[in-house]
């Protein structure tokens, strides 16, 4: 028989080019195994986004936060140690912060006058542990009115998320870094302070993010804190889940702009008051913001909360009525120090400079 034609003849060959295949793609694939370890053996644990050189006044449940990027398929475990504290995990949960999002919350009683020291250590998998160690500075002189915040100057004082600083016009401004947008991405403009405020801004919507990034969002909003009282909650738990604030925002449930204050501690029900006018919202029109809050007593000497809102499109007549809310009813917030903070919710928006003064 032709030994060409030899049905054996033709399967040891057979065989022994199945063999040169196997140990080569064999070869192949340990190679970008080994290329792929030691991408992951070198690549960052952990990366810090947000932390400011200087962090102004803080009180009661606002903390100091610090904010960045962690994947949570390569980490094992997380913590930090504020001042050779006790060592606390770091903050990565829905929804404040969907991976590899996260967020280090440093707790007001923590925080020392002047210099501090972060420690964080991080734990990956089949691979060395890893320790950051950052200092920054804390400032609690009482916040005195009146101030400007000027982008120009002023750090980005992150609670949660990315933001940047952008030049619109001459004039520098703030948004959530673009992709970043999600649930209550909010950036610190003023430490805490007791009293009455007014608080000057303006506000430019571009687009909201629903569906874009995640696909279960159903809502947008932006608007400014013009009461953060941070997030009430056992100290064990991070991120921390309630809040205390007023806030005034366009919302795109009630499709209109208002007042809301709520205050909730942990998981507990949330203590709710808002009212809305309808408001047609334009994209990528400027819009003034003014707001004032006052702390007044009723007839019985209790006190509460009442804040009033205007919008108006910028280079119109600013409107002469004005939206009122108080506390009085069913949220009732705590005296004391609160910050002013600025919020984007699903959304796409540019936050100009602040002017917060007193009001008599």
């Amino acid at each position: 028989m032709d030994k060409v034609n030899d049905p054996l003849d033709r399967f040891r060959r057979f065989a022994r080019l199945r063999m040169r295949i196997v140990k080569r793609v064999g070869v192949a694939s340990a190679l970008v195994a080994l290329v792929a370890y030691v991408g992951y053996w070198n690549m960052p644990l952990l990366e810090i986004v947000h932390l400011p050189d200087v962090y102004a006044r803080r009180s009661g449940d606002f903390s100091a936060n610090v904010t960045g990027w962690m994947p949570r398929f390569l980490v094992r475990r997380a913590s930090f140690r504020l001042n050779d504290g006790a060592p606390m995990p770091v903050g990565q949960g829905w929804p404040r912060d969907r991976p590899p999002d996260f967020t280090i919350e440093l707790p007001t009683d923590r925080l020392q006058a002047g210099v501090n020291t972060l420690v964080i250590d991080v734990e990956g998998w089949l691979r060395p542990a890893e320790r950051l160690t950052r200092q920054f500075s804390y400032n609690p002189t009482p916040v005195r009115l009146p101030l400007t915040v000027d982008w120009s100057q002023a750090a980005l004082d992150v609670q949660d998320g990315e933001w940047e600083k952008i030049e619109i016009d001459g004039e520098l401004r703030v948004r959530p870094k673009p992709g970043e947008e999600g649930y209550d991405r909010m950036l610190v403009a003023t430490g805490a302070f007791p009293g009455d405020r007014r608080i000057e801004t303006e506000v430019t919507f571009r687009h909201h993010t629903i569906g874009r990034f995640h696909k279960g969002a159903r809502e947008y909003g932006f608007g400014v804190l013009s009461l953060w009282g941070g997030h009430p909650d056992d100290s064990s738990h991070r991120p921390r889940r309630g809040w205390s604030f007023a806030l005034s925002w366009y919302w795109s449930k009630p499709g209109g702009m208002g007042n809301e204050i709520s205050y909730r501690y942990g998981d507990e029900s949330p203590r709710w008051q808002g009212s809305y006018r309808d408001f047609e919202l334009e994209p990528d029109v400027p819009y003034s913001v003014l707001i004032e809050v006052r702390r007044l007593e009723d007839d019985q000497g209790v006190g509460y909360f009442e804040q009033r809102t205007k919008w108006w499109k910028r280079g119109t007549p600013e409107p002469q009525r004005w939206m009122v809310l108080d506390d009085r009813s069913a949220v009732e917030l705590p005296d004391g120090e609160y910050a002013i903070a600025l919020l984007s919710f699903n959304a796409q928006v540019e936050f100009g400079p602040l002017e917060v003064s007193p009001l008599k």
